[in-house]
């Protein structure tokens, strides 16, 4: 499951100004775990049920390769369930540990210098001519340093 590790925790990095915002205004770690393990067990359970759905569709094709099981044994069907669903709480709750510790004051800070830096930087004009005007574009701007 290190793929749910790897999708939540990239989620977490990227919803840190969300996170942070929400603890600024009132939301404490144990709201913000459940959130993100919330998030990653509503994932891993539409995952699970769609995974269900196809294998028993599948079921016919393994009849012939099964010797003394059912393939469509209910048993074996819910233990897989329920072993992917606590892997992938598992596998969510270490990002979710990392969202409730997010300091919001560091979080908005870096979101102010990146609005000030962005807008303070040049931007570049394409010297190639406009469809229709009158001769080649001359105005050329110091490209993204």
């Amino acid at each position: 499951m290190v793929g749910v590790y790897g999708v939540m925790a990239y989620n977490v990095r990227r919803q840190r100004r969300e996170f942070g915002i929400r603890i600024a205004l009132g939301a404490d770690q144990s709201r913000m775990r459940n959130l993100v393990v919330g998030r990653g067990l509503t994932l891993s359970a539409a995952g699970v049920s769609i995974g269900a759905f196809a294998a028993w569709l599948l079921t016919g094709l393994l009849k012939t390769m099964l010797n003394d099981v059912n393939p469509t044994d209910l048993t074996v069907f819910g233990a897989t369930a329920a072993v992917v669903l606590f892997v992938a709480v598992a596998a969510s709750y270490f990002p979710a540990r990392s969202a409730g510790r997010v300091d919001p004051m560091v979080v908005l800070r870096d979101a102010v210098e990146h609005l000030t830096t962005a807008a303070a930087r040049p931007r570049a004009i394409d010297p190639r001519p406009l469809r229709g005007a009158p001769g080649p574009a001359t105005v050329w701007v110091a490209p993204f340093r």
